[in-house]
């Protein structure tokens, strides 16, 4: 198994538009992805996120990324911490498999 992380604060208060974690190349191993709190956190530009691992959603995650209206999670296998969202004021839309 491949297991990609993406560290505290890694990409905070970034210009980042879109996010899309997806497989490797070989699309043969099972992938987690693993992203540290406010890993995202005050991405401003930030409008949609979109994967299809595991997905372990940590902390305050995405926290006032006040652009972001969309999140697509193609996984049911996801996890999401306390206020992952918090201060996403333009979050409309959320899919996520039952």
């Amino acid at each position: 198994m491949t297991i990609m992380q993406i560290g505290e604060s890694a990409f905070a208060n970034t210009g980042f538009e879109e996010l899309a974690i997806k497989l490797g190349s070989d699309k043969k191993s099972p992938i987690v992805a693993w992203i540290e709190p406010y890993a995202f956190a005050n991405c401003r530009n930030l409008r949609s996120i979109s994967t299809v691992l595991n997905t372990y959603i940590s902390d305050h995650e995405f926290a006032y990324c006040t652009s972001l209206s969309s999140i697509y999670i193609e996984n049911r296998h996801s996890f999401f911490f306390d206020n992952a969202f918090e201060g996403c004021t333009s979050l409309k839309d959320v899919k996520i498999p039952a």
